[in-house]
This record gives C-alpha cells, sequence and structure tokens, in this order.
C-alpha cells in the first residue's frame, strides 16, 4: 500500500470525497458568516498554528508529516522553512491577543 501508487478510480474517489468535504464547509461557513475556506486552507492554518504555539524546534516532523498528509518528509521540512518569523510572530500575537 504505498498511497502515492493509486488507480484512476482511487483518484477520482478521493477528488470527489475533498469536493464533497469542501462543499460541506463552505455551507458551514455561510451558515457561520465567516469568511469561506478550503480544506486545504484549514490543514495549513492548523499547521501553521501549530507551529506558532510550539515552535519549530519542538515539533516532530513525521507527526508534522501525517498531520498535514505531506507525502514526504521533505515536503514537511519546505513547509517549515516557508514560514516567516514575521507570519509566525503575527500569528501568535493574534492568538495571545484572543485569549
Amino acid at each position: 500500500g504505498d498511497f502515492s501508487f493509486i488507480t484512476i478510480h482511487q483518484h477520482n474517489k478521493i477528488k470527489s470525497a475533498i469536493t464533497n468535504f469542501n462543499n460541506n464547509l463552505y455551507e458551514m461557513c455561510k451558515i457561520l458568516n465567516i469568511p469561506k475556506i478550503s480544506s486545504h486552507f484549514a490543514r495549513h492554518s492548523f499547521g501553521t498554528l501549530l507551529m506558532a504555539t510550539k515552535g519549530d524546534k519542538q515539533i516532530d516532523l513525521y507527526s508534522l508529516q501525517k498531520a498535514l498528509g505531506h507525502s514526504s518528509i521533505q515536503q514537511s521540512v519546505d513547509y517549515i522553512q516557508s514560514l516567516s518569523n514575521e507570519g509566525k510572530d503575527e500569528l501568535t500575537k493574534r492568538i495571545s491577543d484572543s485569549l
């Protein structure tokens, strides 16, 4: 079972499931009167929040890889490195201001 080798049928089922999930998410956003977000945005917001609260030195890369659905550990490393300190500082400030 290597996930990177899937059939066209499996790919289409996954794509359909993601589309359905996003449609439900959009409806929830509409009901809650909040900006529309996608599953991709929500997943990476989780990753950014995790980074801001725990710090990039405290995060287990393999756990981050699984949580974000990255196909390789290098994607997780690149993700961590792509977050600027300024962005992490701003998110941390927003989180602490809302507590």
